[in-house]
């Protein structure tokens, strides 16, 4: 009757070790894909920064007059222009904060 008090004591003390070592590879398997998801998503906000530069860069100042479909978002080109000039900036901004987040001394539960 002992060795099979011990024996499911032992298999109790095996089931939390597995569980235990389980829990430990999920951890750094789920820390590895965020990262990977952090470098895809900085990777589509430059593709984004990008393709709106390429895309104002076919307009230039003249035809920038007659684009009606940007003018009403934005009511006149000074407008447009000082967006076209601060969003790099701020998505840039957004990029070093993300990175920041994710490298943190304190955010070590990832």
């Amino acid at each position: 009757m002992e060795s099979l008090a011990s024996s499911k004591q032992y298999v109790g003390f095996f089931k939390d070790y597995l569980d235990r070592l389980f829990h430990q590879k999920n951890d750094s398997f789920q820390k590895g894909r965020n990262y990977i998801l952090l470098f895809i998503s900085v990777i589509q906000l430059v593709a984004l920064l990008g393709v709106w530069g390429d895309y104002l860069a076919l307009l230039d100042k003249k035809n920038l007059n007659t684009d009606d479909r940007l003018l009403n978002v934005f009511d006149n080109s000074q407008n447009l222009l000082t967006f076209n000039l601060y969003i790099p900036i701020y998505i840039f901004v957004v990029i070093f904060c993300i990175i920041l987040y994710f490298f943190s001394e304190k955010n070590t539960d990832l």
